[in-house]
């Protein structure tokens, strides 16, 4: 048994224990709908002809709940009805055997007359915040109306559950352009010669940095590197064998070398990171999985621009998808509402013309877009905002040097993945440092992996 269903097992027992008046607190990472779910269908199986009322703060997450019924239960439960906060009437006489109420705290403050209201529609009700602090009215009320119904799950057994949950993982490797493959051999080259010449990394790190252990300068390290390998400043250029000397180990040739080592080891990470044909596999991807929800991971905010423009385009316009982004490479936007009409400015010297939103409100803009279902697909940047909060499907990584999907989690504490097993795709390029990297990781017990995929591209 997963934390989640123990948890809502402990849940329903608690809420019949205290007489169908309870509430709890959805303790993160469990997911707010699944638990109405699941307490829907516990308290249904006692009698399907009891009417539920459950109430969300949001059409989205009513969309979720039914969702997740199907999915536990494959059927439609005609015994429940849903409303959204903002249409709780509070001069209509609500009549049902059971209402469930989730989420309806704001981040900024919680309605008492709403639960007052909410309360008095059934016999039982079960109270699910998604904050773990309330105002003390809400606290005083809940105190003589309702009880706290406690559960042995500990927020850290259920994040270690999430963080570790099963894992369904494609690798798909993607080759490099002709351009990117020469670029890449020859940084590639140029890192061996560096690494013949100075020996392994510490050194080169010396040469460019000093030795700060030793309290040696770097301009000091490299001349007794120099000097220990053949080099002094009285070599013969007459000769050609102190001559070559003088053309590796010089300080003033170590030098260069050695800083730009640093600039030819970025460039080729780079170059497998950003791999265009990556688009390519990404498309596919998608297509396959249009009708998902869908975040994409990647290491720049430049590659998650691509990655939206290239979805956004003509080719995929018979999917009917849309590819939101949030990360800090958004050119400016038009402010948009919920219905998709572009927002104008009612008041002051821009009175009448369009909102426009720089990268961060854009970001926010797509967050909301995404979570009413108006697009299905978000691309990312890793070093985003932490505090981006959505569900997906299934999650795709640009790259294997990056991320991957305990990472994600780990950092983004409010995203979630919908799927048991997490649904996971991983890009590479083939025959790189990301090839190496991904064949020379430890595979974690709970990571299977399905295939790996290589994709290959024929070029003119």
């Amino acid at each position: 048994m997963t934390p989640n269903e123990k948890y809502a097992k402990e849940i329903m027992s608690a809420f019949q224990t205290a007489k169908g008046k309870g509430y709890c607190f959805c303790i993160n990472p469990i997911l707010p709908y699944k638990l109405v779910a699941q307490t829907a269908i516990g308290i249904s199986s006692k009698d399907e002809s009891r009417k539920i009322l459950i109430v969300t703060p949001y059409y989205d997450v009513t969309n979720k709940i039914k969702g997740e019924l199907i999915k536990i239960d494959n059927k439609e439960y005609t015994n429940i009805s849903y409303l959204t906060k903002l249409y709780v009437n509070p001069k209509y006489n609500y009549n049902y055997d059971c209402t469930i109420v989730v989420g309806v705290n704001g981040e900024d403050s919680i309605d008492l007359e709403l639960l007052r209201k909410l309360d008095s529609c059934s016999k039982f009700t079960l109270f699910i915040f998604t904050i773990n602090s309330l105002p003390n009215d809400i606290n005083l009320f809940l105190t003589k109306h309702s009880n706290f119904l406690k559960t042995t799950v500990t927020p850290n057994e259920a994040r270690m559950a999430y963080l570790y949950s099963p894992v369904e993982e494609w690798r798909c490797g993607v080759e490099l352009s002709e351009t990117d493959r020469e670029e890449y051999d020859k940084a590639n080259q140029y890192i061996a010669d560096c690494i013949s010449i100075f020996g392994d990394l510490k050194t080169i790190e010396k040469c460019a940095r000093g030795d700060k252990l030793l309290n040696i300068s770097a301009s000091e390290f490299r001349y007794n590197f120099a000097i220990e390998n053949g080099w002094n400043e009285h070599l013969n250029m007459n000769s050609d064998y102190e001559k070559s000397i003088d053309e590796i180990y010089n300080p003033n040739t170590l030098n260069e070398k050695a800083n730009t080592f640093y600039t030819i080891t970025h460039k080729r990470k780079e170059i497998a990171i950003n791999n265009d044909n990556k688009l390519i596999e990404i498309g596919k991807i998608v297509r396959e999985n249009y009708d998902k929800k869908i975040c994409i991971v990647s290491k720049s905010g430049e590659m998650a621009l691509a990655i939206a423009n290239y979805l956004n385009g003509e080719e995929f316009a018979e999917l009917n998808i849309k590819c939101g982004q949030y990360h800090d490479c958004i050119p400016e936007t038009y402010g948009i509402d919920d219905e998709g009409n572009i927002l104008i400015r009612k008041s002051g010297k821009d009175k009448g013309k369009p909102v426009i939103l720089k990268s961060q409100a854009s970001s926010t803009q797509y967050e909301r877009l995404y979570n009413f279902d108006i697009i299905n697909i978000m691309s990312i940047k890793f070093a985003s905002n932490v505090k981006l909060k959505i569900s997906f499907d299934l999650i795709i990584f640009t790259d294997c040097l990056t991320a991957n999907i305990i990472d994600f989690k780990s950092r983004f504490i409010n995203s979630y993945c919908n799927s048991l097993p997490n649904k996971v795709y991983r890009l590479y390029s083939t025959n790189t440092i990301e090839e190496k990297s991904l064949n020379s990781e430890n595979i974690m017990s709970n990571v299977q992996i399905m295939s790996h995929i290589e994709e290959k591209f024929i070029f003119d």
